[in-house]
């Protein structure tokens, strides 16, 4: 986790530059929404912004790997490895086909295991749920731990034999990653019942706007640390370097 913090100007570099065109990209789309809701295509923006997020964080989980594993000097325009980044997005797509289709298979499951009307439902439904995240968490680290070899060029059959045996590390990291998600997933729920206790009325527009600027900031936040998580991971089991 502290790799975020080792040489923190050049985490800064890493980010800053992709984190400002997302978030230019998203007022644009907002103002062009509110000039033209007609005329403009809802979900053509959506697949602009969506794209262009892909983009962003590609670009700055490869320079941040980088950073870290080949202790690469980054400048205030980080390089665009396109090779790296094209190889690390294609391995994206069935890790999170994988991870869909459990998620798919466990919602299904659920109304068989934990029948809607049983007794005692919500602590079974709860336990449950629980117990899905854990397992789809370990899942994520396990397979995205093998991404960080992608980013230094190495072949995908490498990394997978640089993740075994981590099974016991991986299942403890899960369950402090999954009670930090859920705490923070509270508290954040009940700062916003405090911030808007009324319902019935929708917020001012820059309350909004200030709100989706606060998300977005909170994803880039989590988005950095899972990061440092797997590049850790891949750092400690692929390149026998220390945990810290």
């Amino acid at each position: 986790m502290l790799e975020i913090f080792v040489d923190f100007l050049q985490t800064l570099k890493i980010f800053l530059l992709p984190c400002f065109i997302m978030i230019a990209a998203f007022v644009m789309t907002l103002m062009v929404m509110s000039a033209d809701p007609i005329g403009y295509s809802p979900k053509l923006g959506i697949v602009t912004l969506i794209a262009i997020g892909a983009f962003c964080l590609l670009w700055s989980a490869v320079n941040f790997h980088r950073k870290i594993l080949l202790s690469a000097q980054i400048g205030w325009v980080p390089p665009v490895h396109f090779r790296e980044m094209l190889s690390y997005g294609i391995m994206c797509i069935p890790f999170l086909l994988i991870l869909g289709a459990l998620l798919f298979f466990a919602g299904t499951l659920a109304t068989h295991i934990v029948p809607f009307g049983m007794p005692g439902w919500w602590y079974w439904a709860s336990a449950y749920m629980l117990a899905v995240y854990l397992v789809v968490t370990i899942l994520s680290l396990y397979l995205f731990s093998q991404l960080p070899g992608l980013a230094i060029g190495e072949h995908l059959q490498q990394v997978f034999r640089r993740g075994s045996g981590a099974r016991g590390t991986l299942a403890l990291i899960a369950v402090i990653v999954m009670v930090a998600g859920i705490t923070a997933t509270t508290t954040e729920d009940i700062l916003l019942s405090v911030l808007f206790p009324d319902t019935d009325h929708l917020p001012s527009k820059m309350l909004l706007v200030a709100l989706a600027g606060y998300r977005l900031l909170w994803l880039m936040v989590s988005v950095i640390i899972q990061l440092s998580l797997v590049t850790t991971l891949y750092g400690y089991y692929g390149k026998g370097r220390p945990l810290r």
